[in-house]
């Protein structure tokens, strides 16, 4: 598993988010995304996402490959990983290419990021709907690291792809007889920007 912390980022999210992390299975290219508000909450994300992983997949991981940041040499991380029996790979400092993969990644979930609020004309406080979004659509979309879709080789399922829609078109929510009258509209117009997370 690669990972990688991004941020701060120059606007807060809707949540007050300034910083999210980014997990990446080595085999299938899946990849995860959590959000945070302060770099110290890597390692309870790290233990979130391991735990989610083993409950999703019956897999354990085995390595866990970061840039040495400080974040991630807290010694409760540590601590945890030699527990868990996660050997932690680390990176040499001040070169961004031996973490390549999640620095890819994170890059390019900005630029997708980037580019969908410019088309929605959004304010970028909606950074994290974007990036949540494009972590979606990269798990997806067929890779040329890998011989199908990410998703498709992390779950072992073909992906349903027909719930797709466009980030920031017009959605429809439907608003129940008991709190409107005979004459008020039966939905509300809203913008898209993406599905919820489980």
């Amino acid at each position: 598993m690669h990972t990688d912390v991004c941020g701060p980022l120059p606007v807060h999210s809707h949540c007050s988010y300034q910083y999210f992390v980014t997990f990446i299975d080595d085999s299938s290219r899946f990849a995860s995304v959590s959000p945070l508000w302060e770099k110290s909450e890597v390692g309870k994300s790290i233990k979130s996402f391991i735990t989610w992983v083993e409950l999703e997949t019956g897999q354990r991981d085995k390595i866990l490959h970061s840039d040495g940041g400080g974040e991630y040499l807290a010694g409760y991380i540590k601590d945890y990983l030699e527990e868990c029996g996660i050997k932690h790979k680390v990176t040499t400092p001040n070169t961004l290419q031996h973490n390549g993969v999640a620095k890819c990644l994170n890059r390019m979930l900005l630029d997708k990021a980037r580019a969908m609020l410019a088309d929605a004309n959004l304010p970028k406080s909606y950074w994290l709907e974007a990036v949540n979004y494009a972590t979606l659509l990269h798990n997806l979309s067929p890779s040329c690291s890998i011989s199908t879709t990410p998703s498709e080789l992390y779950t072992g399922t073909k992906p349903d792809v027909l719930q797709l829609r466009m980030f920031s078109c017009m959605a429809h929510t439907h608003v129940p007889e008991k709190s409107c009258d005979k004459l008020s509209a039966h939905s509300l117009s809203c913008t898209f920007l993406g599905f919820s997370q489980q």
